[in-house]
């Protein structure tokens, strides 16, 4: 007896065979793929936290900003205020490198600064010579300032011996003492002008005693008595050149 199974029987256990074939084939590509699905979702975070699309952004621009002189220095664009001119309206204004720091140089009468802001501390920025400074703002006017013209003066005597007295009293004129105004002289006319270096300018409206005619002034100070006259006195000029003012 022939025990060879029929053709069509044949036919069915070979497509049953592909068919498991073709499924174990499908099991086996799932599996690869899921095992390298992990390293690419890995890849992929180790990009995300090397830096958010904002922090490359600022650096690419900053590279691209960026440029060089032919030596290789790097060129810095100086930076740009809004200024308003103001002027100097005293004879010597300090310009510092910070509020009551250091002084770059003493700005004269009527020199005109850029300005950057007054700040409410008395101090105001200016620009100057590629740099922000700072100059006390009282000192800045709106219009430029013209020196006064210097009055004309004559030495009178050089190297003249001063002495002080106290404000306590009338003048030889019967006026109130002025230590911001009056000398006392037995050698020179009343109501000579003076200039006195180291004191400034005065007016001889006061006598004294004969001490004073040996050519001294005497200054009359800002004190009321003998021992804050002494006091004031030792800080003070003891000679000085003396000129006669012409008006």
């Amino acid at each position: 007896m022939d025990k060879r199974l029929p053709k069509t029987h044949l036919e069915e256990i070979k497509m049953k065979i592909l068919r498991r074939l073709s499924l174990a084939m499908v099991a086996i590509i799932t599996v690869f793929a899921c095992t390298r699905a992990p390293k690419e979702t890995e890849a992929e975070s180790t990009i995300v936290y090397r830096g958010t699309p904002s922090t490359v952004l600022t650096t690419v621009e900053e590279e691209v900003v960026e440029t060089e002189e032919p030596n290789g220095e790097p060129v810095v664009e100086a930076e740009h205020f809004s200024t308003t001119s103001k002027w100097v309206n005293c004879s010597g204004l300090n310009v510092r490198y910070a509020p009551d720091g250091d002084v770059k140089y003493t700005a004269p009468l009527g020199e005109e600064l850029q300005v950057i802001k007054h700040h409410e501390n008395g101090w105001t920025s200016i620009h100057k010579d590629g740099g922000v400074y700072y100059v006390s703002t009282q000192y800045l006017s709106d219009e430029k300032v013209e020196p006064a013209p210097q009055p004309k003066m004559t030495l009178w005597k050089p190297n003249v011996k001063l002495t002080y007295y106290h404000a306590r009293g009338l003048d030889a004129h019967g006026n109130k003492l002025d230590p911001n105004f009056t000398v006392a002289s037995n050698v020179l006319p009343q109501y000579t002008k003076l200039y006195i270096e180291g004191i400034g300018y005065r007016t001889v409206m006061d006598t004294g005693s004969k001490v004073l005619n040996d050519g001294r002034v005497d200054i009359c100070s800002p004190t009321y008595n003998n021992r804050d006259c002494l006091r004031y006195a030792s800080g003070m000029p003891q000679r000085a050149n003396v000129y006669i003012v012409h008006e």
